[in-house]
């Protein structure tokens, strides 16, 4: 049987301040993605790919060690995240990390963090970087250039406010199959975002 390939998709909530004072609202915004698809055409999804060998590079252990994170602490009872098979991490880790990094190729939205922010916040926030658009080009054409970017900047993605929320497997029917796990966060505040128009033809928070 054909080994299903691992996936990441990330849920990027961003809180409804009116919902205090409107009870018909929703509480959260969702940020979703029309992509392009040959077997679902215009369907509605949220960032995420299948995992790249740069997103288990041993280089990542080196750069969230020069940052605030603890490599490993946020983990989860999740066996199957647990794990670490004949990778350099375990997949609690480079499962998060495919999903920052297919969020930002994706959309624009770059979740990361400064390496001397010792706040610990529960919230994600978009990481504001020069040159972003050349930067997005160069992680889309090469996803180990997500780990030069992080080394340039100082930073390192915020797994640490990535949370797991469910598991999905490709439906029988279709040829290509994947392991997709789903993650959770929450945006401080509400950020533009572009498609990048060659997976995605749009996206944006819809209400």
């Amino acid at each position: 049987m054909k080994k299903w390939k691992d996936a990441s998709s990330l849920i990027v909530m961003v809180a409804n301040i009116t919902s205090k004072t409107d009870l018909k609202k929703p509480n959260f915004h969702l940020l979703k993605l029309r992509k392009k698809s040959e077997y679902f055409p215009k369907i509605s999804v949220f960032p995420g790919g299948s995992v790249s060998p740069a997103d288990y590079s041993s280089e990542w252990i080196h750069i969230f060690q020069g940052g605030d994170c603890k490599f490993g602490s946020n983990q989860t009872s999740d066996k199957n995240l647990s794990s670490v098979d004949d990778y350099d991490m375990p997949k609690s880790i480079f499962l998060k990390i495919t999903a920052i990094r297919e969020t930002f190729e994706e959309c624009g939205l770059l979740l990361c963090k400064y390496n001397n922010n010792k706040l610990n916040e529960p919230f994600a926030q978009h990481f504001q970087i020069e040159s972003i658009d050349f930067w997005r080009n160069k992680v889309i054409n090469d996803p180990f250039q997500f780990i030069n970017l992080c080394k340039e900047f100082k930073c390192y993605p915020n797994i640490e406010v990535i949370y797991p929320w469910s598991n999905w497997l490709t439906p029988r029917h279709i040829p290509k199959k994947f392991d997709a796990k789903f993650f959770i966060t929450t945006l401080v505040n509400k950020e533009p975002v572009t498609p990048d128009n060659i997976e995605i033809e749009s996206c944006g928070v819809n209400i």
